[in-house]
Order: structure tokens, then C-alpha cells, then sequence
């Protein structure tokens, strides 16, 4: 780097009235540029790359994989395993999310599990969709 700030081609030099520009052969002037613009299309890319593998992208592509793999189940209805008790049978879970209800998830245990954050939840899907399986049908 040259004290101006920026790197010079060779031969490139300062006279007393201006710029001088002194190469002994043509080739060696072609040669600086191309590898002037080799470095900077690397540059380029490389953070292109780095723009593409970065958190942002990599989280949009999972998000969208997600949704592309699960889109199916959102017409699918409860199962008969343990939605009974927890959703469209549960008094408390049908009545969304009030004072009594919040009471009811922090104290109640079903089967020995104490699940209070599943309840909330719960209630809170039934206070903004409905009680539907699908949540948003």
C-alpha cells in the first residue's frame, strides 16, 4: 500500500506535476488488472456465499421446509388418544383463557403429569382460533 491509501500498479509513481505512469511492458499493467479484478470477484462472492449461509437464510429455508412437510396435517381432525381429556371434552380448555381457567392449569395434574404451559396453551388456541383441530379452520 502506497501512502496515499490504496494500492498502486506497479510502476505507478508520484512525479513533481501530476502522475506518472512508467511500466516497462504492457503486460505487466494487464497482468495488475486482471489480478485486481480476480481479488475483487472473489471478494464478491465470498460474501454472497456468506450472505446465503447466514441465520437469517438458513432459518427462512427451515421455515419453509417445515411448512411445505406439515401443510398436510392442517385438515386432519383430533385423535382419540388423549384429545378427549385435554381438548374438545375439557370444560376448562373449551372456555379459553380466563382468571378461573388460568387458576385451574396451574393447580390441576391429569394422570400424574402437571403440565400448566400445555393448559395455557391450549386455552389460548381455543381463545384465538376455536376448537378446531386445525386451529385456523
Amino acid at each position: 500500500m502506497d501512502q496515499i491509501g490504496f494500492d498502486l500498479p506497479p510502476g505507478f509513481a508520484f512525479a513533481n506535476r501530476g502522475f506518472q505512469l512508467g511500466f516497462g511492458h504492457r503486460s505487466q499493467f494487464d497482468r495488475w488488472i486482471r489480478d485486481t479484478n480476480a481479488r475483487h470477484n472473489q471478494q464478491v462472492a465470498s460474501r454472497f456465499l456468506n450472505l446465503l449461509a447466514g441465520p437469517f437464510w438458513t432459518g427462512l429455508l427451515l421455515a419453509i421446509i417445515t411448512v411445505v412437510v406439515y401443510w398436510p396435517a392442517v385438515g386432519f381432525d383430533f385423535v382419540n388418544y388423549d384429545d378427549p381429556q385435554f381438548v374438545y371434552e375439557n370444560p376448562h380448555v373449551l372456555g379459553g383463557l380466563t382468571w378461573e381457567n388460568v387458576r385451574w392449569a396451574l393447580g390441576t395434574g391429569i394422570d400424574g403429569n402437571w403440565i400448566p404451559l400445555t393448559w395455557l396453551s391450549l386455552m389460548l388456541d381455543v381463545e384465538c382460533f376455536g376448537p378446531t383441530a386445525a386451529g385456523c379452520t
